[in-house]
């Protein structure tokens, strides 16, 4: 059975708990195992997601520069890897973004989720229409129009945050939550730029 099927939802699990420490064990333990395996240049997805892992785990402690090694990390295994999923590279590229931000670095934050759309696009079209894959990654078109809001470049929020907030009005109930987010930050931006401070 592959390694990531097991361990990938037990990281979820403990990282959305805020289970910390056990998540720090967990990942420091699967380093040290995935180093000692005869094929660890093959293990890409598993190599990337303990320094992925590791490296939120610091930005939900409210710690982002300590996360910005383990992110980047992360991303220079999957891009190393020629056959790298396009779309987990994405991922990565947003997760930079978010540690940047969270740092105060909002150029290279901006950088690294415009990075990150591009990525997604391209991927996006390398997938079989059969696929019914989004041409925008909703979740990430609201840190980049979070970010843009703090930029203030408030129009461009709004190209961003508007065709998430019709996605996540289409067709779920579950992501109710993310549409009720998305509208709050749409009135941010309708009403930020009117604001005296």
């Amino acid at each position: 059975m592959h390694w990531n099927i097991l361990t990938l939802p037990i990281y979820r699990f403990l990282l959305e708990q805020h289970e910390f420490p056990e998540l720090e064990d967990m990942c420091n333990v699967n380093l040290e195992a995935v180093s000692t395996m005869h094929d660890y240049h093959n293990l890409t997805d598993i190599r990337s997601s303990i320094p992925s892992h590791l490296g939120q785990l610091h930005m939900r402690s409210g710690n982002a520069k300590k996360a910005l090694p383990g992110l980047q990390d992360s991303l220079d295994i999957r891009l190393e890897d020629s056959l790298s999923d396009l779309g987990e590279v994405s991922w990565g590229e947003s997760n930079l973004g978010q540690a940047c931000f969270a740092s105060g670095d909002l150029e290279t934050a901006f950088q690294w989720h415009d990075r990150s759309h591009k990525t997604w696009a391209r991927w996006a079209e390398s997938q079989p229409e059969s696929a019914a894959v989004p041409r925008f990654q909703p979740t990430m078109n609201v840190s980049m129009g979070r970010l843009l809001l703090y930029m203030g470049r408030y129009d461009e929020a709004v190209d961003y945050l508007e065709p998430t907030l019709r996605e996540f009005r289409k067709d779920s109930a579950a992501k109710l939550g993310h549409g009720c987010i998305v509208s709050a930050k749409r009135l941010d931006v309708m009403y930020i730029p009117h604001w005296d401070f």
